[in-house]
């Protein structure tokens, strides 16, 4: 069949460091948690860092969600630290 595809569907993990005031802190984490995909699993309160784990389908889809996560008030820095991808087409 035309345009049909056997492939399955891919997906993006990446983990990020993302850095804050520490006072603002855990209220960005709770705009971060509240986002599709995104789990924190590390906090270091006093730094204002986190570390936290991004899912998406495709790897378009988690550089706009990065660029949203950059653009969360509060949020001073967030950058990737590792980045996997499989499946659609990788």
């Amino acid at each position: 069949m035309k345009g049909s595809s056997t492939a399955a569907p891919g997906y993006s993990i990446a983990s990020l460091l993302v850095r804050a005031t520490p006072a603002a802190l855990p209220e960005v984490l709770d705009r971060l948690n509240g986002l599709p995909g995104v789990e924190v699993h590390h906090v270091e309160q006093e730094a204002g860092r986190a570390v936290l784990t991004l899912e998406t389908e495709a790897p378009a889809d988690e550089a706009a969600r990065l660029d949203g996560i950059r653009r969360t008030p509060g949020v001073l820095t967030a950058e990737l630290v590792y980045h996997y991808v499989e499946g659609a087409g990788v």
